[in-house]
């Protein structure tokens, strides 16, 4: 009983805590799996899917040349070995150099995070003096909680609007190119026609380059791009930079009006309780006018300088934001699709190298299988197939998104001059292709030893 009292106490909330966030991580790797899920699920000792795959031995249904565990570690590793062929990363790649966004990227988050932390700063002291108008009668408390409100909404308003300022900069400025070219060179249309990622890329080889750039970045008939963002990010930018100097300007002559009249309060003794004679008679000569300070002057100009300072600073750290918008995205209409499907790889050896390692792993951990199927079988067994010929089997039946490393030694022009015959480039890779020798026969596989190799 009293374990059960300790478990819903105050003091055991970390427990909880703990229970949430595995239920969490739960629900996320079941909706979001990656390879690294998937090579917990299967190495974890004792529990792990390669011990409690070790003593099934049955055949899967559909293929009886396959074991059940065989079939399901295999696709549950193929599922993160997906792949674009060599000719859809070409099209996708020259999509990209069409629109010139070949070479550009997303805007990364920590970039993303360090301007509104930037922004944020920037912003705390106006935001206090703004909270601070703005909740005259409240407590301390509330003023932090609406100083931090203030400060939430500034930086996502601003970040935003500046972002896509220099968004907006960089694809005007490609299209008035465009524009410029087309009528200096007198061409009959500004854009030829509307092509899209999935079409093929040389659709429009006979335009010149101007024009296929305008196929694939105009977003209506006499698109020439805009300066909208811009015009808001300035207009906001300056009436905050100058509000907020005004408002510290005020504050200023607030407080210094307050210290004078303070200043010329009239003091004495408390003469309440005597009479009228000897009230009069005690009563303090009125006070002088106090002397001006003569430093009052050179103060007001320090402070006036340093909010100066404050304003020229804010109104860099949005430029800096806009430049981040003219470094990052693209001006294409799917170039984000071309640059997120070829992960921003500049060629296809690049591209398909993370998912040729994905391979290997794979098949290190099939061959890990068949070691412990074969270590509890208690008659030897031929392992004929391994995680390459799961692919291979897997195109003959129609899967377009999974290809084996040698597609991409064919797509490279330096590699197919010194790769040799095909069986030597899969032996160099650590694997047998299933089509044996120059591919001459596809149901010849490789002996189990060769491929546990």
């Amino acid at each position: 009983m009293d374990f059960l009292n300790y478990l819903f106490s105050a003091a055991a909330w970390w427990i909880w805590t703990l229970l949430a966030l595995a239920a969490v991580a739960m629900i996320y790797s079941a909706r979001h799996s990656s390879f690294a899920v998937t090579e917990l699920f299967y190495t974890f000792p004792l529990i792990g899917r390669l011990s409690r795959f070790s003593n099934d031995y049955s055949n899967s249904t559909q293929d009886a040349e396959w074991l059940n565990v065989e079939n399901t570690l295999c696709r549950d590793y193929a599922k993160h070995c997906t792949s674009l062929s060599p000719e859809e990363f070409d099209n996708n790649i020259e999509y990209l150099k069409r629109t010139y966004d070949h070479g550009r990227r997303e805007i990364p988050v920590w970039v993303m995070g360090l301007l509104a932390l930037l922004i944020a700063l920037e912003g705390l002291g106006f935001s206090y003096l703004l909270g601070g108008f703005m909740a005259m009668e409240g407590s301390e408390n509330t003023r932090q909680l609406l100083m931090v409100g203030i400060v939430l909404v500034l930086a996502t308003i601003l970040v935003w609007v500046t972002h896509h300022a220099g968004h907006q900069w960089f694809r005007t400025s490609l299209l008035r190119y465009c524009f410029r070219e087309y009528q200096k060179n007198k061409d009959p249309c500004f854009t030829s026609r509307v092509v899209s990622l999935d079409e093929a890329q040389t659709i429009d080889d006979a335009d010149p380059p101007h024009v296929r750039c305008a196929n694939r970045v105009v977003s209506k008939p006499g698109d020439v791009g805009n300066h909208a963002w811009a015009w808001i990010a300035g207009v906001l930018i300056l009436s905050i930079a100058i509000g907020s100097t005004v408002l510290r300007l005020e504050t200023l002559h607030t407080a210094q009006i307050e210290e004078a009249q303070l200043a010329a309060a009239p003091s004495g003794p408390d003469v309440s309780g005597l009479s009228p004679e000897l009230q009069a008679a005690v009563a303090a000569p009125a006070p002088a006018t106090p002397a001006a300070d003569p430093a009052a002057a050179s103060k007001e100009n320090a402070a006036l300088a340093g909010f100066i300072m404050l304003a020229i600073i804010f109104v860099v750290t949005q430029l800096v934001g806009v430049g981040v918008g003219l470094r990052y995205g693209f001006a294409g209409k799917q170039s984000r699709q071309a640059s997120r499907a070829t992960r921003g790889q500049p060629d296809y050896g690049s591209y398909f190298e993370p998912i040729e390692r994905r391979m290997m792993i794979a098949n290190a951990r099939l061959l890990k299988l068949h070691q412990l199927l074969e270590k509890h079988s208690p008659t030897p067994i031929d392992f004929k197939k391994n995680f390459y010929t799961f692919i291979a089997e897997e195109q003959k039946k129609g899967a377009t998104n999974l290809h084996l490393p040698e597609e991409r030694l064919r797509s490279s022009p330096v590699r197919r001059a010194s790769r040799g015959n095909g069986h030597d480039t899969g032996r160099a890779l650590g694997y047998e292709h299933p089509s044996g020798v120059n591919g001459s026969s596809p149901d010849a596989l490789p002996p189990p030893g060769e491929a546990r190799a």
